[in-house]
């Protein structure tokens, strides 16, 4: 897998090869950029000329990316890139400080979410998730799937189910297979009016 760390300033970028330390241990390939100036102070360092254009590559060969500094550079960096869920890579935000890892995209598909708890581990950050099956710690759908290596055919009908369940209500679910673990919380099998999911593995 491939990651790439941006920062922009030179506390940034000290941070950022501990991030990219980290990374290379669970076997990421790993690319710290960082302007130029402080590139030159690093060996683990590589000087970026325009950030922009380095999210472009990023994005199309990228499992991983993560910016050392505020989300709103983050934000306005990725915007002109993102495209859906199934195919976004997954996208953090640390703070110059290391006191926060947030994942700001492809938080359960793309495992930005278990990135997120991961790093923070291992920074001594804390990790800021705010998709809504997590914060009410209930079963998110997209993630088992992706985590299962296996794909979703209807991602709406996976919304709706991820809805009911935060709303509170019991949702129905029927399979062609036996089930031999317990279900999550709210979920119920029925023979019939509950959700299908098609997985498939990819």
């Amino acid at each position: 897998m491939k990651a790439v760390v941006y920062s922009f300033t030179r506390r940034g970028a000290m941070l950022s090869i501990n991030i990219g330390e980290a990374l290379q241990k669970f076997d990421f390939e790993v690319r710290c950029l960082t302007m130029p100036k402080f590139a030159e102070e690093k060996i683990f360092l590589e000087a970026m000329d325009d950030h922009n254009k380095a999210c472009e590559y990023a994005f199309k060969e990228c499992q991983l990316i993560v910016f050392v500094g505020a989300v709103g550079i983050a934000v306005r960096t990725i915007a002109p890139y993102i495209k859906n869920k199934l195919v976004d890579p997954a996208v953090l935000s640390v703070d110059e400080g290391g006191n926060f890892v947030i994942p700001l995209l492809s938080g359960h598909i793309g495992g930005a979410n278990g990135f997120a708890k991961v790093l923070a581990k291992v920074i001594k950050a804390t990790p800021v998730v705010t998709t809504a099956t997590d914060v009410n710690k209930l079963f998110a759908v997209d993630e088992w799937a992706a985590r299962n290596n296996m794909i979703i055919n209807s991602m709406k009908a996976a919304k709706d189910f991820a809805a009911a369940l935060v709303d509170g209500q019991e949702v129905g679910l029927f399979t062609d297979y036996p089930i031999i673990s317990a279900l999550p919380r709210q979920i119920v099998l029925k023979d019939k009016g509950g959700y299908r999911f098609g997985y498939y593995k990819k």
